[in-house]
C-alpha cells in the first residue's frame, strides 16, 4: 500500500453528502468482520488485529449500540461510522496493519495525523511513534536541544510549522512545548508568529482547513518574544557588560564588547576580538548564562517548571474510551 503524497496545506472539505458510500480500494478484506465508515468511504477490517493496538477498538463492545443494529450490516458485519476525514482514517488503519511503517521518517502530515488519531483511538504504537519523534525533535535537555538537526519536516518550506503547536497542546505532551515554543520564537519572524502561518498570506491561511494557533496562543508567543530578547542581558549575554579580572588590554576588550552590544548578536561565536583572558570569561559566562536560560524557558510561554510537565500516555490497562 503507497503512503499518500505529503501536503503542505490540507484545503478545506466541500459538503459531500450526497456522494454514494464507496468501499475502500486498499483497505477491504473479504474475511474482515467490522466495517468502518469515514465520510462517504467504507473500509472493512478484522476487529481482533484493530484490538491488539487500540484501546478504542478493543473496547468497543462497551459502547451502546443503535436499536436498529440489524439494519446497519454491511455484507453481515456491523458498521461504525467515525468522525473523521477517510484520508485520515485510512492511515490509521494502515499503519494498525503494517506497523513497519512507522520505523520510517514520516512527512509532515503523517506526523500531524499519527499524533491526532493514534491519541484520540489510543493507538499507542501510532502515538508513541510520533511522540518520540517530536521529543527527539524538541528536548528538554539542553545539552540535546544544542545537538539536534533539525529533520526535513522541521526545515521543508512546504510545510505550515504553526499546525504542530495546536496539535501538541491537545494531545498533551507538555515536555516538547518549551523548545517547540522557542523554535518558533528563534526561527519565525514576527510576522509569522503573528498570523500562525509560515506563509504571511491572510487569503492562502484562511483558505486551508489546517487548524492553526489561536489567538491567544500567537499573542503568548509575541509576549514571549519581547521577554526573551529583553533577557539576554541576564543570561546569554551576561558577558558583554563584565570583562576578565586579568584583562591584558581593558581599553580595547571594552570597546569590541560595546561594538557587540550595539551589534546585539545572540550567540558567541568566538570571533570578538578580545583578549585571551576576556575571551576565557565570555565563553564561561555564556555557557553558565544559557544554562540558567534554559532552566527558565518554560516561564517565559507562562508553563509550568520543566520538572513539573508531563506527556499524556496511553496506558493500555487502565486507558478509558473517550471521543471528543
Amino acid at each position: 500500500m503507497d503512503s499518500p503524497a505529503p501536503r503542505a496545506f490540507k484545503r478545506a472539505r466541500t459538503e459531500d453528502g450526497d456522494a454514494p458510500i464507496v468501499r475502500s480500494d486498499k483497505i477491504w478484506y473479504d474475511d474482515g468482520n467490522l466495517v468502518i465508515q469515514a465520510e462517504r468511504t467504507q473500509f472493512r477490517v478484522h476487529r481482533g488485529i484493530l484490538s491488539k493496538q487500540s484501546v478504542f477498538f478493543r473496547d468497543m463492545k462497551d459502547l451502546p449500540q443503535p436499536s436498529n443494529a440489524a439494519e446497519a450490516l454491511v455484507d453481515g458485519c456491523p458498521v461504525i461510522e467515525l468522525q473523521d476525514e477517510a484520508e485520515d482514517v485510512w492511515y490509521m488503519l494502515h499503519c494498525i496493519y503494517d506497523t513497519a511503517l512507522l520505523t520510517r521518517p514520516p512527512s509532515f502530515p503523517e506526523l500531524l495525523t499519527s499524533l491526532r488519531m493514534g491519541h484520540k483511538y489510543l493507538v499507542a504504537v501510532m502515538f508513541d511513534s510520533a511522540a518520540d519523534r517530536l521529543r527527539a525533535e524538541f528536548p528538554s535537555a539542553i545539552e540535546r536541544y544544542s545537538e539536534v538537526e533539525f529533520s526535513r519536516f522541521t526545515t521543508s518550506a512546504d510545510n505550515n510549522h504553526f499546525e504542530l503547536l495546536p496539535v501538541v497542546k491537545a494531545v498533551g505532551l507538555e515536555t516538547v512545548m518549551p523548545a517547540l515554543y522557542f523554535f518558533y520564537v528563534n526561527f519565525r519572524s514576527a510576522p509569522q508568529i503573528a498570523a500562525g502561518c509560515d506563509i504571511v498570506d491572510v487569503d492562502v491561511c484562511s483558505r486551508s482547513s489546517a487548524v492553526l494557533p489561536s489567538a491567544e496562543d500567537r499573542l503568548m508567543l509575541l509576549v514571549a518574544f519581547n521577554k526573551i530578547l529583553r533577557s539576554q542581558d541576564e543570561y546569554s549575554l551576561r558577558w558583554i557588560w563584565k570583562g576578565s579580572d586579568s584583562c591584558s588590554r581593558p581599553t580595547m576588550c571594552d570597546k569590541a564588547r560595546t561594538e557587540y552590544r550595539e551589534a546585539r548578536f545572540s550567540v558567541f561565536d568566538g570571533t570578538v576580538d578580545l583578549c585571551k583572558w576576556c575571551t576565557i570569561t565570555a565563553k564561561q559566562l555564556h555557557e553558565e548564562g544559557r544554562d540558567m536560560f534554559w532552566k527558565v524557558l518554560s516561564s517565559f510561554f507562562g508553563l509550568k517548571p520543566w520538572e513539573e510537565l508531563r506527556d499524556f500516555q496511553i496506558e493500555w490497562c487502565e486507558a478509558i474510551v473517550l471521543i471528543a
